[in-house]
């Protein structure tokens, strides 16, 4: 009887005698799919990497590589189509500081905040936002020498405190509150400071200015303001806080003077209760600073008459605030 016997294979493959067997014209379709879709990715992946390097490289064509050409339209890198995105870029508040429209980081900062700065003619508000070598930039000028100098002429402003003719400035630093004083009329400011040569050299050299260096207020005495009561005091002091100079600090105030001291709450509540990047976050520990700073005041015969945030927040974020004490 005939022996029959029945192929294993599948009916797409057949018997050959150098590989045992070989592909359909279907399974050759489905190799060669493959393969023009790895030569398609791999082509496409070396011109976008010559654009993205800022060569001018023209688009992929149809063709042995495969059908790239809408494909390349859409991957096709910025720079290929504008040359100036192939310029070194900078943030705008440092390129401020780099062409001398602005003093410093914060200082340029402080321009843009306010509406100040443009870039080829049109208002930037973001000191984060990129510029070229070739980007037109315009800053208004700006008269006062720190961002505290807007600080305290919204304080004085919005309390209607009088500067009079003696001011004793904590704290000076660069000199923000002591040229908003003599602007506003002071005859003799004293600048005092814990710090060496950060006054700024037009204040330094006026001469209704005394500069008190190196002198912390904590043992600030009469003899500091030439042993006659001064009629103001104001104070921007970091570091430390103000409950520890308040008794100093009222100690050289002229009877009917006041003070106008800025509560700073990073400053007051204590490194444990700071949240991220040193900011007080919770509107109830700001409040307890300001009681904090207040009650102090009151346990020195002094009372708060006002109290306002002030206008511009801190240069981490922190929100602070402006109290006045009378006697």
């Amino acid at each position: 009887m005939p022996c029959w016997t029945v192929s294993t294979f599948s009916a797409d493959r057949e018997d050959t005698s150098d590989h045992g067997h070989a592909l359909t014209d279907a399974g050759r379709t489905r190799r060669g799919a493959a393969a023009a879709g790895r030569a398609r990715c791999h082509g496409l992946r070396r011109w976008h990497h010559r654009a993205a390097r800022g060569r001018t490289v023209p688009a992929p064509r149809r063709g042995t590589a495969g059908a790239l050409g809408r494909a390349a339209e859409v991957l096709r890198h910025p720079a290929a189509r504008d040359p100036r995105r192939c310029q070194p870029t900078v943030r705008l508040d440092l390129a401020l500081v780099s062409r001398g429209l602005a003093r410093s980081r914060n200082h340029a900062a402080t321009l843009i905040r306010t509406g100040r700065v443009s870039v080829d003619g049109a208002a930037v508000t973001r000191a984060s936002r990129l510029v070229t070598d070739q980007s037109v930039i315009h800053a208004d000028a700006d008269r006062w020498v720190s961002r505290a100098a807007l600080k305290l002429l919204g304080a004085l402003e919005e309390s209607g405190t009088p500067v009079g003719a003696r001011v004793l400035d904590a704290g000076a630093s660069t000199g923000g509150f002591t040229q908003v004083c003599l602007e506003r009329g002071a005859e003799r400011v004293y600048a005092i400071d814990v710090g060496h040569d950060q006054l700024v050299p037009e204040l330094r050299s006026d001469p209704r200015v005394v500069v008190r260096e190196g002198l912390n207020l904590r043992n600030l005495v009469l003899d500091d303001v030439d042993g006659e009561p001064v009629d103001l005091v104001v104070g921007d002091v970091s570091f430390i806080s103000l409950t520890l100079v308040l008794e100093p600090l009222l100690s050289v105030l002229a009877p009917g003077g006041s003070a106008l001291l800025l509560v700073k709450p990073q400053f007051e509540v204590g490194r444990h209760l700071l949240g991220g990047g040193g900011v007080v976050r919770d509107p109830a520990l700001r409040q307890a600073a300001v009681d904090a700073v207040v009650d102090a005041a009151m346990t020195l015969g002094w009372a708060c008459d006002w109290w306002a945030e002030s206008i511009l927040p801190g240069t981490s974020g922190n929100v602070e605030f402006f109290v006045r004490l009378t006697g």
